[in-house]
């Protein structure tokens, strides 16, 4: 079979390490609903590649290409700029993967470019190619040769302001049939001015104090002076009945009375799950999430905590980062989501005004949406944590992905809520040089959110920040034990999450942070 042939059938596994595209406009033109229809000799089915949708942000463009083969049918997420287009994931219907960061694809530059990822490397091998295909010459074409995992070797031509116009190389190769190539849409119309999200800051004692009711009552009012309206109320199952039957609310009461005395709206999160582990009674451990005995515990639970919810609390969510742990257990996701719906069924009869949802991890969500797609069908809201990390690699070290991508991955669980109303519990970006990272990186992510969330619709509630100081080294490793990611990077990528330091001392990200909190509450200044 011809090389490209096998590229071509292969092309699904490939792109299980995608990237994405920049703003080269007029490199690849990206507009909703451009085709490019092109044929190889001998083979009935065409090779089809078309523009399902796609988004403007600042410098970047991003779209969906749909792409049918004769082979298989896919979705290339890409990103264009004037650097070019990389690769950012690709998905299957409702399903999606993307790369920690985007690939090199189309790089634009002189002849001899090349630009290696962790999974891919783009050689720009020409730019003077003349093609003769069934829908006209190109003269001008650029060649790249882009290989996949270091073998798989693809072979793409594209005319600049048409896109592709062969794919493959040799007799066998794809050439252009037909091309349709989308105007340029109308200017989209501004949005009117409404409310901006609740904002909170993660009120966590600084580390040089302790962790008593004073402290944490500091902790708060020092978020509320630099902005915060919101605070995110975390606690576990095991945690609030350690014995069967018996219960503490101690520390949930002290902290919906603190909030009803600051006026913040609180969000509660109940961890059954929480990140990287269950968080059942220990009497309960090991059995199935939809064994009866083990929902009639949980709802006795409810029973009695939920009428301490006070009006303050606007959501509850029933489970935090579910999909990084039942993305490792697809077995006990249907189960878990009988325990989950009697558990909201039952939140719904106690308080009718109360929504009831998941928190999903969206650094979980970009790699793979399979449990999320799973579990959010009839859920009244949606709920994220976001931190932008990444896998470090021999290649790139670094855990923090740069905050040029917030915009992009707001965009992306905006998406994920399809309408409904998006809660984000836990906002956070490391200082830590280790990961990559320095204390100008952490405002500028703190600006860009804040930024991406002024002009993204009124589709947001709540944003909490994570956290307001630095979590105590030793904190740090015990909570990397607890999660299974104990290493030196990771500790210390999550003991500078704090705008703050140990000491109680800005960052500068707690100014970021204190501009933006004064100027969404100052009125109705987002669109």
């Amino acid at each position: 079979m011809p090389n490209n042939f096998v590229a071509v059938a292969r092309i699904a596994q490939l792109m299980a390490i995608l990237g994405a595209t920049s703003y080269a406009a007029d490199l690849f033109p990206l507009y909703q609903k451009t085709t490019w229809q092109l044929a190889s000799p001998g083979i009935p089915n065409k090779l089809i590649i078309s523009s399902e949708s796609y988004e403007d942000f600042t410098t970047v463009r991003r779209a969906r290409l749909k792409i049918a083969s004769p082979w298989v049918s896919y979705a290339l997420i890409v990103r264009s700029s004037d650097s070019g287009v990389k690769l950012e994931g690709f998905g299957w219907d409702q399903l999606m993967s993307r790369y920690s960061e985007p690939e090199p694809f189309f790089p634009v530059g002189a002849v001899g470019t090349k630009l290696k990822g962790d999974a891919v490397q783009a050689t720009l091998t020409s730019t003077t190619a003349t093609v003769t295909t069934p829908s006209g010459k190109y003269t001008g074409v650029s060649i790249y040769e882009v290989i996949f995992n270091g073998s798989d070797r693809q072979i793409w031509y594209v005319k600049p302001g048409i896109g592709i116009v062969q794919f493959g190389e040799g007799p066998w190769a794809f050439k252009l049939e037909s091309v349709a190539l989308a105007g340029t849409p109308a200017p989209a119309i501004p949005a009117a001015a409404h409310a901006c999200p609740a904002i909170g800051a993660e009120p966590n004692p600084a580390a040089t104090t302790d962790f008593s009711a004073a402290a944490r009552e500091t902790a708060q009012a020092k978020a509320v002076q630099m902005g915060a309206n919101h605070v995110v109320i975390s606690t576990s199952w095991i945690a609030l009945e350690p014995a069967p039957g018996k219960y503490d609310f101690a520390l949930l009461k002290e902290s919906i009375d603190r909030a009803v005395r600051y006026g913040l709206k609180a969000s509660v999160i109940l961890k059954t799950i929480d990140t990287s582990r269950a968080s059942l009674p220990a009497d309960l451990a090991g059995k199935a999430w939809n064994d009866p005995i083990v929902i009639a515990r949980f709802q006795a639970l409810l029973n009695q905590l939920v009428p301490l919810l006070k009006s303050q609390v606007k959501w509850l969510h029933l489970g935090n980062e579910v999909d990084a742990y039942l993305s490792s257990r697809p077995a006990e996701v249907a189960s878990y989501q009988q325990f989950f719906q009697a558990g909201a069924q039952l939140v719904k009869i106690l308080r009718p005004d109360l929504p009831v949802s998941l928190v999903f991890a969206y650094d979980t969500y970009r790699q793979t949406n399979s449990v999320f797609t799973a579990l959010q069908g009839g859920l009244p809201h949606i709920a994220f944590t976001y931190y932008a990390v990444r896998s470090p690699t021999a290649l790139n070290a670094s855990m923090q992905r740069g905050s040029e991508n917030a915009p992009l991955d707001l965009a992306d669980m905006l998406s994920a809520a399809q309408g409904r109303d998006l809660v984000l519990s836990e906002v956070g970006y490391s200082s830590a040089t280790e990961a990559g990272s320095t204390l100008t990186r952490q405002a500028q992510f703190y600006t860009s959110m804040y930024s991406a969330v002024q002009t993204a619709g009124p589709q947001i509630k709540a944003l909490n920040f994570a956290f307001l100081s630095d979590i105590p080294p030793t904190i740090a490793t015990q909570l990397g034990t607890v999660f299974g990611a104990g290493n030196t990077l990771f500790v210390k990528w999550l003991a500078a999450l704090g705008i703050t330091n140990a000491s109680g001392v800005n960052k500068p990200a707690a100014e970021s942070f204190s501009t933006g909190a004064l100027l969404f509450r100052s009125g109705p200044v987002c669109r």
